[in-house]
């Protein structure tokens, strides 16, 4: 759209009251040397929780099979009533729905920047 020059036929952006939080999987050893091709798996289910939604940064397809592609792989973005539980669901998320061994997430960045 940007493109083409017709960004205003998209309307004004929804808002929401809600709380939504945004954590980034990245590939084992980001930012430093990391493997490129790792499979991911289970995006398809991840994204079916109620509120979550998975953005792709650093990905790739090698045929059916989703792999990392960067080092900065994915964002599990959530949206739930209060941020405890949008911080909750964003994790239960990455911890049982996402199927990737070689991925990780920093814990420590959301509970060092608001009380949950």
């Amino acid at each position: 759209m940007a493109k083409n020059s017709t960004l205003d036929a998209l309307g004004a952006p929804a808002w929401f009251d809600e709380p939504v939080v945004n954590v980034v999987l990245a590939a084992n050893g980001y930012p430093g040397k990391y493997n490129k091709g790792t499979p991911i798996n289970d995006l398809d289910y991840a994204n079916e929780t109620d509120g979550v939604v998975i953005f792709h940064a650093g990905t790739k397809r090698d045929g059916a099979q989703l792999q990392a592609a960067g080092g900065r792989v994915l964002s599990v973005t959530a949206q739930a009533p209060t941020l405890k539980e949008a911080v909750e669901k964003a994790y239960d998320v990455i911890d049982t729905k996402i199927d990737w061994e070689d991925g990780f997430c920093r814990r420590y960045c959301v509970s060092g920047a608001v009380e949950l």
